[in-house]
């Protein structure tokens, strides 16, 4: 079941000592055929939910949030060993 990112926008706090920093993707499911890796950042904290609440109007935010509305975004996250 497809879920919207929204429910998701905050790591508990303990979680951000555990973390440190760690690159992130979102990868658009929206094509059966295709996966496509569309973002590629790196943070701490909940920096990977920044775009999910992000309030300035530009192409990577629209798209992000666009997926995200649709169930087709899935965030992928790499922490450094």
């Amino acid at each position: 079941m497809k879920k919207d990112m929204a429910e998701f926008q905050s790591f508990p706090a303990s979680t951000h000592e555990r973390l440190g920093y760690y690159v992130y993707a979102y990868v658009d499911i929206s094509n059966n055929d295709k996966e496509e890796v569309i973002y590629i950042g790196k943070g701490k904290g909940n920096r990977c939910f920044d775009h999910l609440k992000s309030k300035i109007p530009n192409n990577k935010t629209r798209k992000i949030n666009t997926l995200n509305k649709n169930g087709n975004l899935i965030p992928i996250l790499f922490q450094k060993e």
